[in-house]
């Protein structure tokens, strides 16, 4: 971009030179012709640069608004979190539960069915199974976004699978303990996520 700019003021030096040595004397037909000549040759040199390059990138003004969410997903090697950045048109339950089943954390057709910010619960149906790692994630993905400090419980069709904040140890989180919502306990002092 400063290279055209550039040659584009280099372009109009030279057509206001070339008026000041031609003088009053010229007529305007000849300036209007190297005006023309001047025009052709800047964009002949625009027609050969290059686009796509970061001063290029202009925000489309009619793209629909964006904002900034930190996903928690599972490690790979099964020991604790990772923190995926991403877009979603508005912060919201509905939107975060888009996510949270994007990246596999809950399975598609996972449904938050409520989501209750004052008593703090939230609870899903449509899951069948979930680990240590996949219910602390919902939590920190959820306490993080929307900002919660408090303990949260986390419900499987209105069983609690999990009372915890946000966990700012998630890298070490431990998955030692999977089970399907029937036998997932919060109150499980061994073996089980319990208490965060």
């Amino acid at each position: 971009m400063k290279k055209i700019l550039c040659m584009a003021v280099m372009l109009v030096m030279t057509a206001a030179i070339m008026m000041a040595a031609a003088g009053c004397s010229k007529h305007e037909s000849e300036y209007d012709e190297k005006n023309e000549a001047l025009e052709e040759a800047l964009q002949d040199y625009m027609n050969t640069q290059e686009t796509g390059g970061a001063a290029d990138k202009v925000p489309d003004p009619n793209a629909p608004a964006a904002e900034n969410v930190m996903i928690y997903v599972p490690a790979e090697d099964g020991q604790g979190l990772e923190q995926k950045m991403d877009d979603v048109p508005s912060i919201d339950d509905e939107e975060l539960t888009k996510k949270m089943i994007e990246y596999k954390v809950l399975p598609d057709g996972a449904e938050l069915t409520v989501f209750d910010p004052v008593n703090h619960v939230m609870s899903f149906s449509g899951v069948s199974r979930l680990t240590p790692l996949e219910a602390m994630a919902i939590i920190n993905t959820f306490t993080e976004n929307f900002e919660f400090p408090d303990q949260w419980e986390l419900q499987i069709d209105g069983d609690t699978v999990m009372k915890s904040g946000y966990n700012a140890d998630y890298k070490n989180i431990d998955n030692t303990y999977e089970g399907g919502a029937e036998d997932f306990d919060a109150n499980v002092s061994s073996g089980g996520p319990g208490e965060q």
